[in-house]
């Protein structure tokens, strides 16, 4: 199919897609360069943080606080109770209060490291933006009971996180 006969979704979709993997490559790079070893490492700004590790071989388990994190290359597991979750570079996950997890990495390298940004959470600015704008978006989800939410890092997301 020629490309002046293709739906102008489907150029748009790919095109979000195509940016949205240039973006999470630019983004790797960066925090690749910054972090430099295994480890997480502080930035800047207080409550964000940057996750870097090649292949672990055996699960860490933790109390993890409420954050934002964001997968940019790799993947990793996580588990809640008796409930297996996997995260990779199309996933963000959001834990909405301390909670005890076991993950472990599960795809990475010493060339191409597992790298995630962590945004720690202020759960009490959170709770007064919630009740002044009066909405529980994520509330309604299913998982949301659970504590721990993951879903798609989408196109909207990544240009806030890794600006061009």
């Amino acid at each position: 199919m020629s490309e002046a006969h293709r739906h102008p979704a489907l150029v748009e979709r790919e095109e979000d897609q195509l940016r949205i993997t240039v973006q999470r490559a630019e983004l790797a790079a960066r925090i690749d360069r910054y972090a430099g070893h295994d480890g997480t490492h502080a930035t800047a700004v207080p409550q964000l943080s940057l996750p870097k590790a090649t292949p672990v071989d055996q699960p860490v388990h933790v109390l993890h606080r409420a954050a934002l994190c964001i997968v940019v290359q790799g993947s990793k597991w996580v588990l809640l109770n008796n409930e297996l979750s996997v995260y990779d570079a199309a996933t963000c996950l959001v834990v909405s209060h301390d909670l005890p997890l076991t993950g472990q990495v599960i795809a990475a390298s010493p060339e191409v490291p597992y790298l995630a940004l962590r945004l720690d959470l202020a759960l009490e600015e959170i709770a007064a933006l919630s009740r002044e704008i009066g909405e529980h978006p994520v509330a309604d989800h299913p998982v949301a009971s659970r504590g721990i939410y993951g879903q798609e890092a989408s196109a909207t997301l990544l240009p806030f996180i890794a600006p061009g």
